[in-house]
């Protein structure tokens, strides 16, 4: 299930026309989707609690919940996966306020940025493929 939401989501912002990163975790079933180089969020997939320290701004997370909380600054999001759909909307609505907060110009410079910053990273940004 985790997987076909993941292959659903890719599909589906491809066809939107964002750029996607996928991973697909060794060691649990999750699956994280990195959205115009991380300029609108990642995406957490997956079907139990996340590691503490890490805080994505987007969950699809099976058998829970809708809702979102304030995490440490970090406004967040969790979806349940029949709120698949919703969450499309909600992120391709975020990526249109940043698009009329930044401009086209100054987004795309955002996405250069993190993708330069992203390439001396360990783990996502290096294990990551665009789709």
């Amino acid at each position: 299930m985790i997987k076909r939401a993941a292959d659903y989501l890719v599909t589906q912002f491809k066809m939107l026309g964002l750029k996607v990163m996928r991973y697909d975790a060794f060691s649990t079933r999750s699956v994280y989707l990195k959205l115009d180089d991380g300029v609108v969020g990642t995406i957490r997939i997956s079907d139990h609690g996340g590691k503490k320290h890490l805080r994505y701004k987007y969950n699809l997370i099976k058998n829970s919940n809708r809702y979102k909380r304030n995490d440490k600054g970090v406004e967040r999001y969790f979806f349940p996966m029949r709120d698949i759909d919703l969450l499309i909307e909600k992120i391709m609505y975020d990526k249109s306020i940043l698009m009329q907060k930044y401009g086209q110009n100054q987004y795309e410079r955002y996405m250069k940025m993190n993708c330069e910053r992203g390439k001396n990273h360990k783990g996502f940004w290096q294990q990551a493929k665009y789709m």
